[in-house]
């Protein structure tokens, strides 16, 4: 079953800017050891399983707080042990309690020297909870603290002013990695990928340290057209080729032979993978959702997009557990909605890699028409249901917090 797509309008301007279950093998680790590690055959039969929430995780609901300073739609969140962090299309930083009740907020939208011009990532210094924030575009990333009062502006060279992601790897140095035209098709053609993307920036100095490390093939989660004029349109998948889970930084790049760590300037591979091409020699994009030392939760989909048709491959999940040494294709149902003859009705997909989250856990931000919806329709339960009655659909979404059982 193909799904409908969603496209993005954006300027061009910016856009310049085979084995079965349970198989093991044996990979070079970073200090030159050797060990098991699971391998998922793209193309194999696994078992197809519906698995409800919580045989493999204790689940909690957090309603988020609206007040006027902190509305949001369907945010990208970043937990710590006491706050959850989100932001919203206005470029508002806001700061939640742990339980879901509103602390502050700060916005320094703008195109002053301390200040940023849009919001398209927060990083958190989970040490000092210093906030860091990146643009769609441009070359400077913003240090505030926890309250939003400026530290200082790292600037990234001219080079890189397209396409770059960033992660907090230590406290004064920044994890960056050059995606430079890697959804672009006829830009791929004309400049290449780069082909060892991975840098280190000093936040104290912002010099840059190059790194080693080379990569086959660098695929976007992106699909990127030009229309007429200067216009051009792109659909976000949301299978991102480099995402967190707790601390470590996850790289599952499509053409990679590993799904790896980065640790200490090398990939430490974590998931060996068969058959990266499907039958239609596309690649399949690959992240992980969640991960502890019990299971491996894969997010998978064909990159076979048609644009003409305004459809894609229904996106896949694998789940490995390392008790059983198994994979399992696998559907996840929560037993608070009952969707009994509607079994794809889509509310939100539980992930840790959109959302930077402690290991081990996942989130699912449910909107609230979504839930004022089934619950008007008579298909919620439990607390979720208790939740939903005073909620009306301009409230903020309520957050599935799962965390994975060992």
């Amino acid at each position: 079953m193909n799904r409908p797509i969603t496209t993005i309008m954006i300027s061009a301007a910016m856009m310049l800017m085979t084995t079965g279950c349970g198989s093991n093998s044996k990979n070079n680790h970073a200090d030159g050891t050797m060990g098991n590690i699971p391998v998922i055959d793209f193309r194999a039969d696994y078992p197809e399983k519906r698995i409800d929430i919580r045989e493999i995780a204790d689940i909690e609901y957090i309603p988020l707080e609206m007040t006027d300073s902190s509305l949001l739609s369907r945010p990208r969140l970043t937990m710590t042990d006491y706050y959850i962090v989100a932001y919203n299309i206005d470029g508002n930083i806001i700061i939640f309690n742990r339980d879901g009740s509103y602390s502050h907020s700060f916005n320094h939208c703008g195109n002053g020297p301390q200040e940023y011009s849009s919001v398209a990532r927060v990083i958190i210094d989970l040490g000092n909870l210093d906030i860091f924030t990146q643009s769609y575009s441009g070359l400077t990333i913003q240090q505030y603290d926890f309250y939003g009062k400026h530290i200082r502006t790292i600037t990234l060279p001219e080079k890189l002013r397209h396409g770059q992601e960033l992660f907090f790897y230590d406290k004064k140095t920044l994890l960056g990695v050059d995606q430079s035209y890697n959804d672009i098709e006829e830009m791929r053609e004309q400049y290449g990928v780069n082909r060892h993307p991975f840098y280190y920036v000093d936040i104290t100095t912002d010099s840059i340290t190059d790194l080693p490390i080379e990569m086959v093939d660098p695929i976007s989660d992106m699909v990127t057209w030009f229309g007429e004029g200067e216009s051009a349109f792109c659909i976000l998948l949301r299978i991102a080729p480099l995402s967190t889970i707790g601390d470590k930084i996850i790289v599952s790049d499509a053409m990679e032979d590993n799904i790896s760590i980065f640790a200490d300037g090398t990939l430490v591979p974590i998931v060996a993978k068969r058959n990266k091409l499907s039958e239609n020699e596309k690649p399949y994009l690959t992240t992980i959702d969640g991960m502890n030392d019990r299971y491996i939760l894969l997010h998978t989909m064909e990159k076979n997009i048609d644009i003409k048709a305004n459809s894609a491959p229904d996106p896949v999940q694998y789940l490995y557990d390392h008790k059983t040494e198994e994979w399992v294709k696998v559907k996840m149902a929560n037993s608070d909605i009952e969707l009994e003859g509607d079994p794809d009705y889509y509310y939100g997909r539980l992930s840790g890699s959109i959302h930077a989250l402690p290991e081990g856990y996942m989130a699912q931000v449910i909107l609230a028409e979504t839930l004022c919806d089934l619950r008007d329709k008579g298909r919620l339960s439990g607390r979720l249901k208790e939740l939903s009655e005073n909620m009306d659909y301009e409230d903020n979404p309520i957050v599935l917090l799962a965390r994975l059982k060992n």
